[in-house]
């Protein structure tokens, strides 16, 4: 099945505005809208520390300055998404007529939070409501002062998961600091003037599809091959999926919270001391993905009859901008969303092998068959180019059998190094540390009883995360998961033999 790629393309609308039909994993959300459950977003937190102390209001007009200049780079931070008559998704930006124009946009998307003293129960209340304000905004950075000082704040980036995945979320904000330090260490001056509103459109990202680089084949035998290998693994991970054990029966309305583990620097390097660093990113990916399949294996053990032929399925996700063409395929170049997904598949006769009885043994059987489904993953020479017409065949099968109940299955995101698309300093002109990022937090909202578990480093640091729905997931159980997890990983992350590069 080939897709016309051309639908992807930005065109524009007679009233000026400019759009295009959003295609992949873009189109998520439909599932999300389908189920009555409203928008599939993305939160990103992040804890600030700032060599001077800055009085609120001058933050905030700096923070609002820089989120202005970045709308020029970044169009889509002030894109809206439409719906059209059969149901799909369009994204849309309208060009800015004046300075003034940008500036009230910033003034209205920049907002000040001061009723949450903790980011994280903000961002819990935040993952229960629409994300979109009246007039189609749906990309809002909240800033929360701490009261113990002025030299720290937490700042919240809330956005549609339609136009930015994970790593584009990271970009957006690694872009934004940039522009930040230099409203913080240059003379006031009034914002947006010098920049030619009205033609920021031309900075608009074009899809995926229209910029893969030489190596990604878009058609023909490699390309089908491609296709129904995926297609293929899909439909059978639905037949054959296991899951956790079900608590609580029924379908609920978006609500997150999360459990979490963020392990010392000691013992982050108690962990790593044994390791090179080249080799860290994968091995804790990896490590990570298995320690889930057991966690999950050890919750809802598969009955014997049926170890031969189940399995442990998880929607694999590839940051998939190093196919696409220079300059997007560098670090920051393509902030907005650019995933590959294929199904990973985990017999349960792997974990139930009857020839190895102990756990750290079960763990390093898992982490290989899992990095032959991360190298079976990277073979793919079309992965990104048959995102779109892979998730159309899923969506049309969502919308012909829209289902009422869903397997707690996990998912899995090993994110590795957070500085691979962060950085964690931003220097002033003199190259002085103006401000610096000391944690930060990545989640998506949830409906499904499947905790949705992540893993990354931070300045050395490892974090061990899960986003759950605590109306279809109780709170002590995750909590117990992840617990269980930081056990399993501490098992197995000292084996050298379940990491090699994938």
């Amino acid at each position: 099945m080939t897709i016309d790629f051309t639908r992807f393309e930005w065109k524009v609308a007679p009233d000026g505005s400019f759009s295009r039909e959003a295609a992949a994993g873009e189109l998520m959300e439909i599932i999300w809208r389908g189920l009555d459950l409203g928008d599939y977003v993305l939160i990103f937190t992040a804890e600030l520390s700032f060599s001077n102390a800055l009085p609120l209001p001058e933050l905030l007009k700096c923070m609002r300055d820089a989120w202005m200049a970045l709308r020029f780079d970044v169009p889509t931070i002030a894109a809206h998404t439409v719906y059209d008559n059969d149901g799909n998704i369009h994204i849309v930006y309208k060009p800015v007529g004046s300075a003034n124009e940008a500036k009230a946009w910033a003034s209205s998307t920049v907002r000040l939070q001061e009723d949450f003293a903790d980011v994280e129960d903000f961002r819990h209340s935040l993952s229960c409501k629409p994300i979109r304000d009246d007039n189609g905004d749906q990309t809002f950075l909240y800033v929360l002062p701490h009261q113990a000082s002025n030299k720290t704040c937490s700042i919240l980036l809330h956005t549609s998961h339609i136009t930015f995945d994970t790593k584009g979320l990271q970009a957006v904000f690694t872009q934004f600091m940039k522009k930040l330090v230099t409203f913080m260490s240059t003379p006031p001056r009034e914002p947006g003037q010098e920049l030619d509103w009205g033609t920021e459109a031309r900075n608009l990202l074009p899809s995926p599809y229209g910029i893969l680089c030489s190596e990604e084949i878009r058609e023909g035998p490699v390309y089908d091959g491609t296709f129904m290998s995926v297609i293929t693994d899909l439909v059978e991970s639905k037949k054959r999926e296991h899951g956790f054990k079900p608590r609580i029966s029924g379908r609920f309305p978006l609500e997150t919270k999360r459990a979490t583990a963020t392990l010392t620097e000691a013992e982050s390097q108690r962990l790593f001391g044994a390791i090179e660093p080249s080799s860290r990113p994968v091995l804790i990916r990896i490590s990570g993905h298995a320690a889930v399949t057991l966690v999950c294996a050890e919750d809802n053990p598969v009955p014997e009859d049926k170890r031969e032929t189940a399995v442990f399925a998880y929607s694999q996700m590839m940051d998939t901008r190093p196919r696409l063409r220079q300059p997007y395929n560098e670090r920051d170049q393509y902030p907005g969303f650019c995933l590959g997904v294929s199904p990973l598949l985990i017999p349960a006769s792997v974990v139930y092998d009857p020839a190895v009885n102990d756990t750290k043994g079960r763990l390093l059987r898992v982490a290989h068959a899992t990095k032959d489904e991360y190298l079976r993953q990277k073979a793919y020479k079309s992965l990104l180019a048959i995102s779109p017409a892979s998730t159309e065949v899923m969506i049309n099968a969502f919308r012909q059998n829209t289902p009422t109940s869903f397997v707690a299955v996990p998912w899995y995101s090993g994110d590795g190094r957070g500085e691979l698309y962060l950085d964690p300093t931003y220097p002033d002109s003199n190259g002085s540390t103006l401000v610096e990022i000391t944690s930060f937090v990545t989640s998506v909202n949830k409906f499904d009883p499947g905790p949705f578990f992540r893993v990354w480093s931070w300045r050395d640091r490892l974090t061990i995360s899960a986003d759950y729905n605590p109306r279809s997931m109780p709170q002590d159980i995750v909590e117990g998961f992840v617990k269980r997890w930081v056990e399993l990983v501490s098992l197995l992350i000292h084996d050298h033999t379940a990491g090699e590069d994938p």
